[in-house]
């Protein structure tokens, strides 16, 4: 299920940028993209499904949520961004760059030099200026200038449900049954629940954080996921580098469904349980 909500749209070409740095996150998902179904960015395999830093250096592109940038930084290190510096004799700099999860970087910048600009570098200058945490950037360039930038800016929580624990729902995601219960097998970019949690023997609550396991299964690893639960707030990522390695999932209760987000390639499983 992809959410969408209302958001309001700044698109322009531009050039150039590092600064609103943030740390992206995982896979590309099956369904296509809201900012290519919406027309926001061009079609291109530099865009993923759910805001994630990609970097073509093929195709001299990059691409991404500063939102989801941020928020995964700590672990992947990506990060995407564009800054403008103003020189006292009426100079425009414009520098952009990013970062994805397997370490590729790219970078571009350009210089508008005078008072007096045209159309099109007005609008460059424009789109740099209006990127803030909530933005997606897309970015074309010619390996040194930056020869366009597409922005748009929408509401965080818009981006985390694109794709991620928010796409999980009742129908689509796996139980994964009682406490202590068989390890269930879970597609490794599929969703897995938790319903069952320890009732009726004891409450999971402040002292009690749930034990996620991954005993099996035949997915490649690391394994990246996120966890979220709405009656309690409690949302968290991780990444299970290999076989039992056990994840500590806490914040939780058992008053209301857990849902776990996998960001597998989709030619896997893994086997969970927890306790």
């Amino acid at each position: 299920m992809i959410l969408r909500r209302k958001w309001s749209r700044k698109a322009i070409a531009a050039s150039v940028g590092l600064a609103l740095l943030g740390g992206g996150t995982v896979a590309a998902q099956s369904m296509t993209p809201w900012w290519i179904t919406t027309d926001l960015a061009p079609a291109a395999v530099v865009s993923v499904q759910n805001g994630a830093v990609a970097v073509n250096t093929s195709s001299s592109l990059f691409s991404g949520s500063i939102a989801r940038a941020k928020e995964k930084f700590a672990t992947t290190g990506e990060y995407i961004g564009c800054n403008v510096t103003s020189f006292g004799d009426n100079g425009q700099f414009i520098k952009c760059a990013a970062r994805d999860a397997q370490g590729q970087t790219a970078s571009c910048q350009t210089l508008f030099v005078g008072s007096t600009l045209t159309l099109r570098q007005t609008m460059m200058l424009n789109a740099a200026m209006n990127i803030n945490h909530d933005s997606y950037i897309y970015i074309s360039h010619n390996g040194g200038d930056c020869e366009s930038i597409t922005v748009s800016n929408t509401s965080a929580d818009f981006l985390a449900n694109e794709g991620g624990v928010g796409s999980c729902n009742a129908s689509n995601s796996v139980d994964i049954g009682a406490f202590g219960g068989s390890a269930v097998s879970v597609p490794n970019n599929g969703c897995a629940k938790v319903t069952k949690f320890a009732k009726p023997f004891w409450k999971y609550g402040p002292n009690k954080t749930m034990q996620l396991q991954n005993p099996g299964g035949n997915t490649s690893y690391p394994l990246g996921y996120e966890f979220a639960q709405s009656c309690t707030g409690a949302y968290g990522t991780g990444t299970f580098d290999s076989v039992w390695d056990d994840q500590w999932l806490p914040g939780l209760s058992d008053d209301c469904t857990l849902y776990i987000k996998l960001f597998g390639s989709g030619s896997g499983n893994i086997s969970l349980s927890y306790f």
